[in-house]
């Protein structure tokens, strides 16, 4: 490479080295632009090898280009929000939603409708005595006896023959509006709303805790089955020590703490 000379003036005399000379810096830069514009690779990705470049040659041209990976998430940004959408409802799925629990009147539900990778419809409904739910688009269904998950497949049908493409639908039990009972030797008696998997224990719990004079070996459950009574009786000092498994509720179903006797 050979010096410039400039020549003096009366400002400055200095030598420079230019690596390129001014008449080609047209010619050397414009390789990176016409890389910008068009990247060379089609196919493949930015970070691949070439067909025939030898074991672990990576390609020549644009292997670190940032334009090139840019350009490929914006081809891809569509379905890349469209995949975190779906994966946040199906998260969302997983641990909202109490898949067991057999919907009735008075329970108030939560519906979430996605499609086209958007929310179309989030709105809160409550179960008729007659098991049913008014939708906007779908309007009366039929919900009683159904669980959460069931519930979401039906509306999901619905809405994808009349209304949407691929539709996912959210149900799940904001407030449960069946009740069971605690009486007895608890702080506060009463009715409480049931929820999925409340037991005998947590019951009394929320029912402020036992009196000094509750006797917990002998806790009884009545519950209807079939129309018919059904008498449970539970010792929860062994279900506090893990002695005996507690009851799992179910709407309807009434404790009684008796009181001891000394």
């Amino acid at each position: 490479m050979k010096p410039i000379a400039l020549k003096k003036s009366s400002r400055e005399s200095r030598v420079v080295r230019c690596p390129i000379e001014t008449t080609n810096w047209v010619e050397a830069v414009s390789p990176f632009f016409a890389q910008k514009n068009n990247p060379p690779h089609t196919g493949r990705g930015p970070f691949e090898k070439e067909k025939g470049s030898g074991k672990g040659k990576l390609r020549g041209r644009g292997v670190f280009s940032l334009m090139n990976v840019l350009s490929t998430i914006r081809a891809k940004k569509g379905f890349i929000i469209s995949w975190v959408i779906g994966l946040s409802i199906f998260s969302s799925n997983i641990h909202s939603q109490t898949p067991s629990y057999p919907i009735g009147p008075g329970d108030i539900l939560q519906v979430s409708t996605y499609a086209g990778g958007e929310k179309q419809e989030d709105f809160t409904a409550e179960v008729s005595h007659a098991g049913t739910m008014p939708s906007p688009l779908i309007g009366t269904i039929e919900v009683g006896g159904l669980t959460p998950f069931e519930v979401a497949a039906k509306m999901t049908e619905r809405l994808a023959r009349d209304f949407f493409v691929n539709p996912q639908v959210l149900v799940s039990v904001k407030e449960y509006g069946r009740k069971i009972y605690v009486l007895g030797e608890v702080k506060k008696p009463g009715a409480f709303s049931i929820q999925e998997g409340l037991t005998t224990l947590n019951a009394c719990i929320l029912a402020g805790g036992f009196t000094e004079y509750a006797r917990l070996s002998r806790v009884k459950v009545t519950r209807m089955e079939n129309g018919k009574q059904k008498l449970i009786e539970i010792d929860l000092f062994k279900v506090q020590e893990g002695k005996q498994e507690d009851l799992i509720l179910q709407a309807g179903d009434r404790i009684y703490v008796p009181q001891q006797w000394f």
